[in-house]
């Protein structure tokens, strides 16, 4: 089993400082796909396949310059907003990495944030958004990497950190397959994906002609994979890339029958609800509801309905309101044009959803709260801050 240096439990807290995170590897270090494997165009024929580890690539890198959001003239709530994106989004301008396919023989697969190993034990860097993220995985924290505890002939890992989760299951996940449509050698492998997915997440992946019998679910220990097959991400976490937004828009709208267009006037304005969440609920919502209700809105909570019944909805979106949460990332599956307004607490202001927004070709909006829980992040919303946002938007 190969060693790695004794890393303290209170190193965590260094990773989530990326300047002194990057102090804290493993004994063997860091790699990237790119690096350790031999770049080539085209995946070789299947009696070839054994020869050596390899990387394709699929888009260049680019530029994304972001729009900056609409918002009241309060200096706190900018300064805050500005702040939020500086940590989560990169900025204003964000450089979307190269995406590409990778193949490596005896590669390893680590917890349940999917972490790569190569055979001897180098991390890389690529299977993880950030070296910070390192800090979630505690199978690094110790004298020696748990055991192997199950080998694979073949598959494609398409899962990774946090990816339960409804927002990263939409932008993390499933636009992975983007890259594997490009490979009809890939088309039957098994999908490595994290074990107790929801019923949502078959129905998503029903959708896109995926069945269950194709799915391997990983238990979140160290498997052993003896050729391994690695999409990228199209951008990291919390940054989407409006290639992904296309692609998620085009198969489910076409799948379920969708059809947007100018002439559509199948409008509908949203409220998007936690009412059955446990955190980042609006103390004062029934009192907004009503308000927005006499606006033409509508209030949902998407937890409770379908998949399928999500994207509909959403589909026929033009303004969604809400508090910053999952619900939100539906907003991939609005019409170009929609229009989102964020309600954020003051102590959690991640700016992904406005990054989607721009992603999505669509308008954005924010105000920001006050706490009432610091735990929950429960937070009052002020009726006048969102009557006057919906008074400064441009709204047909």
């Amino acid at each position: 089993i190969r060693t790695i240096k004794l890393i303290p439990i209170r190193a965590r807290v260094f990773y989530s400082y990326p300047r002194l995170g990057r102090y804290f590897v493993p004994l063997n270090g860091f790699t990237s796909f790119k690096n350790f494997c031999v770049p080539i165009h085209t995946i070789p024929t299947t009696q070839k396949a054994n020869s050596g580890d390899y990387y394709i690539k699929v888009l260049d890198a680019e530029l994304l310059q972001r729009k900056e959001p609409v918002s009241l003239d309060l200096e706190t709530e900018k300064a805050a907003f500005q702040k939020g994106v500086r940590r989560y989004q990169d900025g204003y301008r964000y450089q979307a990495p190269e995406v590409f396919l990778a193949y490596v023989r005896k590669a390893k697969v680590l917890s349940n944030s999917f972490l790569i190993l190569s055979p001897d034990d180098r991390i890389f860097r690529d299977s993880v958004f950030r070296n910070f993220h390192l800090g979630w995985i505690n199978e690094l924290y110790g004298f020696r990497l748990p055991p192997i505890n199950r080998r694979l002939k073949t598959c494609v890992v398409l899962g990774s950190l946090w990816c339960r989760g409804y927002y990263h299951w939409l932008n993390d996940v499933l636009p992975r397959l983007y890259i594997l449509e490009k490979f009809e050698h890939l088309q039957s492998i098994p999908l490595l994906l994290p074990s107790g997915l929801t019923q949502n997440q078959y129905e998503s992946l029903h959708l896109l002609g995926i069945s269950r019998d194709r799915i391997i679910e990983f238990d979140g220990g160290h498997w052993q994979v003896d050729r391994l097959y690695f999409p990228s991400f199209l951008s990291r976490t919390g940054n989407s890339r409006p290639q992904a937004v296309s692609w998620l828009r085009n198969h489910f709208w076409k799948e379920l029958g969708i059809q947007v267009g100018r002439g559509d006037t199948r409008r509908s304005r949203l409220y998007i609800s936690r009412r059955d969440a446990e955190c980042r609920r609006i103390v004062n919502e029934e009192e907004l509801v009503d308000f927005l209700e006499s606006r033409g809105f509508k209030g949902i909570v998407p937890g409770e309905l379908s998949f399928a019944e999500q994207v509909r909805i959403f589909s026929q979106a033009e303004i969604i309101i809400g508090p910053h949460g999952s619900g939100l990332a539906n907003m991939v599956f609005t019409p170009p044009g929609a229009t989102l307004i964020e309600l954020f607490p003051p102590n959690y202001i991640n700016c992904c959803y406005w990054a989607l927004a721009n992603a999505c070709n669509n308008r954005y909006a924010f105000t920001i709260g006050t706490i009432k829980n610091r735990v929950s992040q429960d937070f009052e919303i002020s009726l006048d801050k969102v009557k006057k946002l919906l008074e400064v938007l441009p709204l047909d």
